[in-house]
């Protein structure tokens, strides 16, 4: 009895060495792209800094003879670290690829890749679309009189703040979704909810937003408006279509009832493949 508790006492620990051997191996995969990433981010540094700069459209100025590097770094670093992010999710799921099921984990790839998606989207839509118009009121509010110096450590922190916040907004669908798949939501509770989204809206635009133009602050609350009503509709479309076959016809009868037809091909039905919600397996 004593020998077999040993063996198995043995074998977990060579299992423990074994996975922290491979997690040290996926690290080491992820340092190194976060390393050429940010090698070749110092390499192309002058046409990055002249894309965070553009929505500025003056020059930036440094307050240290350390400054300017500093800035180079901090860019070079930071393309590493955008470089290295498919790098990470990729070696994330192989690590723990060999204790989830293969739907399990084809189920958490489409996350993660949805996620990056909508993360490069309101990254996007944030410096397209709200910062040029941020800035453009917050360095024309001083008076004449005064003129801005903005260092370089300043506004890049500004920037990258302010970005990742429209990342984080444009993740919502993809929470509700994820909710969800656990909870089902009800899509009419969350209709009469959208008054106080409304107001939440405007509340947490003015807190991201450091201005007090109602303009800037709309820009920043409506894409959180429209995102609640894409989730609301997206739950709604998952929890009716769930128990029938995506892309097929859907019938009513005279009560309510649904008929499913034969599925057709087609982008309803490539939707509904990534969108069907999953049961995660309990026993992985």
């Amino acid at each position: 009895m004593d020998k077999t508790k040993d063996k198995q006492t043995q074998n977990n620990i060579v299992t423990f060495h074994d996975h922290l051997r491979e997690l040290r191996r996926r690290f080491f995969y992820v340092a190194v792209v976060l390393i050429i990433g940010a090698i070749l981010g110092f390499m192309v540094h002058e046409p990055i800094q002249d894309i965070l700069v553009s929505p500025l459209g003056q020059p930036l100025h440094y307050t240290s003879p350390m400054g300017g590097l500093q800035f180079i770094f901090k860019i070079s670093l930071f393309a590493g670290i955008l470089l290295s992010i498919p790098a990470f999710i990729y070696n994330l799921i192989k690590f723990v690829e060999p204790s989830i099921t293969k739907e399990s984990a084809n189920y958490s790839l489409k996350i993660v890749a949805t996620s990056f998606l909508l993360l490069v989207t309101g990254i996007s839509f944030g410096y397209f679309v709200s910062l040029p118009a941020v800035l453009t009121f917050l360095i024309g509010f001083a008076p004449e009189s005064i003129t801005p110096i903005i260092t370089t450590d300043e506004y890049l922190s500004f920037v990258t703040l302010y970005l990742m916040a429209f990342g984080l907004i444009f993740q919502i669908p993809l929470i509700f979704l994820i909710i969800n798949n656990f909870t089902p939501l009800n899509p009419q509770k969350l209709m009469k909810s959208q008054k106080y989204v409304v107001i939440l809206s405007y509340i947490a635009a003015a807190i991201i937003s450091p201005t007090i133009d109602i303009i800037n602050q709309t820009i920043m609350a409506l894409p959180i408006i429209v995102l609640y009503e894409l989730s609301i509709g997206l739950v709604w479309m998952v929890n009716r279509y769930s128990k029938y076959d995506w892309g097929a016809v859907l019938v009513e009868d005279e009560n309510g009832n649904i008929i499913s037809s034969e599925p057709e091909e087609g982008f309803l039905s490539l939707v509904g493949q990534t969108l069907r919600p999953h049961k995660l397996d309990k026993s992985s």
